[in-house]
């Protein structure tokens, strides 16, 4: 097309991208047509397709142009088409998944997942939770699961998740307190003050930290019964 446009003038430029705009309408307009062949003269006449929403009751004639129906309830045709009969609407949402777009004479039932499930094979499966001591490295989306990743040094994760990455450990520096516990990838630093060691301090902190013990050991809590007023095993 580069050399056409060097030896042209401004006017023939012009007239050749109309004479291009115009043939691809043309060919446009091809595809709302179709063949058919007259079953009494045997000519093939070129017959105007049946817009969405309808489809062909009659063919054609010489004389006669397509004759289209509107689609029946729960029946629908999304394109130009020359069918004999609409297509029913035979996608239904089931478990695990909401109607994103209602049945209409120009498109199918439309089935999305529900917040946090994702498309496999047809069905919404759940995203997966991220295990104590791993964090969520990429959120699940419609069509893919959760990414989770093993909490690196310095942060942790005490909860099954699909949506909370890793955080980091509490300074308890910053906080002018002591790490009483080191924090791990499955629970956060204990922080206290040597004062607060005393007088039932240190059943305090067994208090925070033994349910996140109990859950990263998965110790069920059947298996559990108060004594002191904090949780230990039978």
């Amino acid at each position: 097309m580069g050399p056409i446009y060097k030896y042209c003038s401004v006017e023939q430029q012009l007239a050749l991208v109309l004479i291009l705009l115009l043939h691809s309408d043309t060919s446009t307009a091809e595809v709302l047509t179709y063949q058919h062949e007259d079953p009494l003269t045997r000519q093939i006449l070129t017959c105007t397709r049946c817009p969405p929403g309808t489809h062909m009751s009659k063919h054609c004639t010489a004389t006669e142009d397509t004759v289209c129906s509107p689609c029946p309830e729960d029946h629908f045709t999304q394109f130009w088409n020359y069918l004999p009969k609409c297509l029913y609407c035979s996608t239904f949402c089931v478990e695990n998944q909401y109607i994103k777009k209602e049945c209409s004479t120009t498109n199918n039932r439309v089935c999305q997942c529900k917040e946090g499930y994702f498309w496999q094979a047809d069905f919404c499966i759940k995203h997966a939770e991220c295990s104590y001591g791993d964090g969520v490295q990429q959120n699940g989306t419609l069509h893919s699961d959760t990414k989770c990743e093993r909490c690196a040094r310095g942060t942790f994760s005490a909860v099954m998740s699909s949506t909370s990455p890793c955080i980091k450990h509490t300074d308890c520096k910053s906080l002018d307190l002591d790490v009483v516990l080191r924090g791990t990838a499955w629970h956060d630093n204990i922080c206290s003050a040597c004062e607060n060691l005393q007088n039932n301090g240190g059943l305090s902190i067994l208090k925070k930290f033994l349910p996140h013990f109990f859950a990263h050991e998965k110790i069920r809590q059947s298996k559990l019964y108060r004594f002191s007023g904090f949780e230990v095993l039978v």
